[in-house]
């Protein structure tokens, strides 16, 4: 075999094997009005059906798609409605595993991962563009596809990492945050917020925020840039 029909033959196999990578798995793409940079760098993996394999508990679910899963390293974890989250925390990274629970069963959907901390890179946006940003992973229009609210999912999970001491007192189109979960890193506090259920129909680039203490209220409207059940 000569060495252009190796090529041929190498390229098909690759499209192959990638088509059906893409069958299963699909990367969260981040349309334009939810295309916002910010402090952390994400990375995204979820399925796009419900997976075979069930789950009788959700520390059976971790141990199975969680590499190198140490139950000390979960920061959070929660059940609102049929969703279950969990949330570890490696190093410089806050790892959320989703799962849908179907008669008890827990099914493994995907997870997205949050670089929150890169040393000797300065930290280039303020925080209130990076609550976007995160919030631009839940309300993007592939992740809403995926997870198929109403039929899929009966709530839309939101979450980020902020180092701003006063994230808990932030309001999202007018929702509160649900959880604010402290952690440090290098020495310096980091939060965890999370929203169960994110109400707005906003995109990332619409959505306005303010801080729920009149004496401190600022709206941003020109920004582009153990186990709990509820």
């Amino acid at each position: 075999m000569d060495n252009n029909r190796k090529q041929v033959v190498i390229i098909f196999a690759i499209i192959i094997i990638l088509g059906l990578f893409g069958a299963v798995f699909r990367f969260i793409y981040i349309d334009s009005k939810n295309k916002i940079l910010g402090n952390n760098l994400h990375a995204t993996l979820y399925s796009r059906g419900i997976g075979k394999k069930a789950y009788e508990t959700i520390e059976d679910a971790m141990k199975a798609v969680a590499k190198d899963y140490v139950k000390e390293d979960e920061l959070y974890a929660a059940q609102t409605q049929n969703v279950a989250k969990v949330f570890m925390l490696h190093k410089n990274e806050v790892i959320g595993y989703e799962f849908l629970i179907q008669e008890g069963r827990y099914y493994y959907i995907g997870e997205r991962k949050s670089v929150f901390y890169i040393e000797n890179q300065p930290r280039k946006y303020d925080w209130e563009t990076t609550v976007l940003s995160d919030l631009s992973c839940s309300t993007s229009k592939s992740y809403k596809t995926i997870i198929h609210i109403g039929k899929k999912y009966m709530v839309l999970p939101a979450w980020g990492i902020s180092d701003n001491e006063k994230i808990g007192d932030v309001m999202i189109d007018g929702q509160e945050m649900d959880e604010i979960i402290t952690f440090e890193q290098e020495g310096k506090k980091y939060y965890l917020w999370i929203i169960h259920d994110l109400q707005t129909k906003n995109d990332a680039a619409d959505i306005k925020i303010s801080l729920k203490l009149d004496s401190a209220l600022r709206v941003r409207e020109d920004c582009l840039c153990p186990y709990q059940y509820l």
